[in-house]
């Protein structure tokens, strides 16, 4: 059975891709802080503007991703639903499988 995407909820979608963009970016920060501190162990034992410039990052970088990932998700299912009202939208194809 063949169906077709000629709609999709631009909020919905938006809060689902700025979530999960908040909640990689903090994942890849985590990464990278560790790399850094692996690299880099003698800031470790003193308290100075590295540290404090990370405490903003840690706030700061999910925000922004997040807030990014929502508008430019956004922006993109606007012009999917203005193209789909044209070209009829994603089509994919649907079959019955058996119990799981």
């Amino acid at each position: 059975m063949k169906k077709q995407i000629t709609h999709i909820s631009l909020h919905r979608t938006g809060k689902i891709v700025a979530f999960v963009s908040a909640a990689v970016s903090i994942l890849f920060f985590i990464a990278l802080l560790l790399v850094g501190v692996i690299s880099h162990p003698e800031i470790l034992g003193r308290f100075n503007a590295i540290w404090l410039r990370l405490l903003i990052a840690t706030l700061m970088i999910p925000l922004i991703s997040g807030l990014f990932g929502y508008l430019f998700t956004v922006i993109g299912c606007f012009l999917y639903n203005r193209i789909a009202k044209r070209t009829g939208g994603i089509e994919f194809t649907v079959t019955e499988s058996g119990d799981f």
